[in-house]
């Protein structure tokens, strides 16, 4: 896994972190809580950051309420290819390929949403913050004072 192969594969690595997330979990909980993220993260001097971002998370809360629609994706994808230039940090480009990519990977969570069918996938997806890394014990310290343990190679 290295930044080229990741973007041959249309993905990126930024900065080195990934989470993984097991089926238990809807893609469009997922999509929303990152997108959230990233919007609220957003110290709004550039027009990608400070409208688009927002732009996409309103897009995904229609999902998550079960209004979300075709037109909601297509402005999805219309606002992520907005993202990407004229930013001054990486943060709006990551909002695009985040939220364009889980659309692609899990289109039937988004099916079933606009549907208004009912998630049966009630797990409430986690995005750990961290707090500092210890370096004399190789261990992250989360929000929740748990410590995780590196494996060294």
């Amino acid at each position: 896994m290295d930044f080229g192969s990741l973007r041959a594969a249309g993905a990126g690595l930024g900065s080195g972190g990934f989470m993984v997330y097991d089926a238990s979990n809807c893609m469009v909980k997922v999509a929303l809580m990152f997108s959230s993220f990233l919007a609220e993260s957003s110290c709004g001097q550039c027009v990608p950051c400070k409208r688009g971002c927002r732009v996409i998370t309103g897009h995904l809360d229609n999902f998550e309420n079960n209004r979300g629609s075709r037109e909601d994706l297509d402005n999805i994808f219309y606002e992520s290819g907005h993202c990407t230039d004229q930013t001054r940090c990486f943060l709006p480009q990551q909002e695009a390929k985040v939220t364009t990519s889980i659309i692609q990977a899990f289109p039937e969570d988004f099916k079933r949403h606009a549907q208004g069918q009912r998630c049966p996938l009630t797990r409430q997806p986690v995005l750990p913050k961290i707090e500092y890394f210890d370096e004399a014990t190789s261990r992250f310290i989360y929000e929740n004072k748990q410590p995780v343990v590196l494996s060294r190679p």
